[in-house]
C-alpha cells in the first residue's frame, strides 16, 4: 500500500503534463480556425467588392458592348456565323471581367439627322432640291447592334449625324430623280417609303434603319 501511494505523485504529474499539452493543442486549433475564418471572410469581401465595381448596368434604350473576348454571332438575316471580339447585353446588367474585358454603352435612341441635297432633275424635267430631317435608329437584333458597335461606338453624335447624312444624300437624290416635282410635294409618304427602301442596304451595313423622313423644304431650281 505504501508503494502504491508513493507512486501516485508520478501519475498525477503525468496527468498534469497531458492536460497542459491538450490545452496547448486546443489553443493552437482555435487560432488556426480563426485564421482560416478571417481569410475566408477577406476573400468573400474582396469578391463582393470586385463584383460591385465590375457589374455594369444599362438603361432600357441602351446596350452594353463588352469587348475583350472572342465569341460567335449568327446573323439572323443571312444565317452566317462570324467571330467577334465583344458580347452584347441588352438592358439589365452584366459582370465585366477585370483585365480581360472593357465596357462601353451604346444608345438605341433614334438619331435626328439634317439632310440637304443639291438640285436633281425630276421626271418632269424640273430641278429640285430637298431639305429635311431624317430619323434613324439601330436595329434591335444582335447582328445589327454588333455592326453599329464596330462602326459607330467610338464616334460622337455629331460624327454619326455627318456619316448618316452622307449615306442618305445620294439615296435622296435617287428618289428625286424617279418622280415628278408635284409627286414629291404632294406624296411625302411615298417619298419616305421609296427612300427607306433605297437606303435599307447601305444603312444596314452600320446596323441602322430609317424611321422617318420629314421634308422641310422642296425647291424648284
Amino acid at each position: 500500500m505504501i508503494e502504491i501511494l508513493c507512486g501516485m505523485p508520478d501519475l498525477w504529474h503525468t496527468s498534469d503534463l497531458l492536460l497542459a499539452a491538450r490545452g496547448k493543442n486546443s489553443s493552437g486549433g482555435v487560432g488556426y480556425l480563426a485564421f482560416v475564418t478571417l481569410g475566408l471572410l477577406a476573400m468573400m469581401g474582396s469578391f463582393i467588392l470586385v463584383w460591385a465595381v465590375r457589374y455594369k448596368k444599362c438603361g432600357p434604350n441602351e446596350v452594353l458592348v463588352i469587348s475583350g473576348r472572342k465569341r460567335m454571332v449568327r446573323d439572323l438575316k443571312t444565317r452566317t456565323v462570324t467571330s467577334v471580339g465583344f458580347r452584347i447585353q441588352k438592358s439589365g446588367g452584366a459582370f465585366v471581367w477585370p483585365v480581360l474585358e472593357k465596357c462601353k454603352v451604346l444608345s438605341l435612341e433614334p438619331i435626328e439627322v439634317p439632310v440637304s441635297t443639291s438640285p436633281k432633275m425630276t421626271t418632269d424635267a424640273a430641278f429640285a432640291s430637298v431639305e429635311g430631317t431624317a430619323r434613324v435608329r439601330i436595329v434591335g437584333d444582335e447582328a445589327s447592334i454588333g455592326k453599329a458597335a464596330e462602326r459607330l461606338l467610338d464616334q460622337s453624335p455629331e460624327q454619326v449625324g455627318q456619316l448618316v447624312g452622307d449615306v442618305l444624300e445620294p439615296h435622296v437624290l435617287g428618289v428625286i430623280n424617279r418622280g415628278s416635282f408635284d409627286d414629291h410635294r404632294n406624296n411625302q409618304d411615298v417619298f419616305f417609303n421609296n427612300l427607306k427602301e433605297a437606303s435599307q442596304e447601305t444603312l444596314g451595313e452600320f446596323g441602322l434603319e430609317l424611321v422617318s423622313f420629314k421634308m422641310l423644304d422642296l425647291r424648284r431650281k
